[in-house]
């Protein structure tokens, strides 16, 4: 099963982590899932970078969600959310993986 891990860096300072999940569970998630990309969890570092998020998506292909993250960029009514993240995130980082052979998928 294929995925794509997010691996977003948080403009410094905790208070960003609120409101990068409202982000995503109000935002991201419906706005990718309505072209089929998956949301899997979010997990944020305890020991390592401060303030960094791991996105998971399951995706169709390694082409999925380049094509979801294009149609968002074009819908008007995307461009607030893409403003918000602009504000929170200082950098991101996509990693397409697929399952371990002989592992169960996530």
């Amino acid at each position: 099963m294929p995925y794509v891990i997010a691996r977003v860096q948080l403009r410094y300072g905790s208070e960003q982590l609120g409101p990068f999940a409202e982000l995503l569970t109000e935002g991201l998630i419906p706005a990718l899932g309505a072209s089929g990309v998956r949301f899997r969890g979010a997990l944020q570092t305890q020991i390592g970078s401060l303030y960094e998020v791991h996105d998971i998506w399951e995706v169709e292909d390694a082409e999925h969600f380049g094509r979801a993250r294009a149609r968002v960029r074009e819908l008007p009514e995307y461009h607030p959310i893409l403003a918000r993240a602009a504000e929170l995130i200082e950098s991101e980082t996509l990693t397409y993986t697929d399952t371990l052979p002989g592992t169960p998928p996530l």
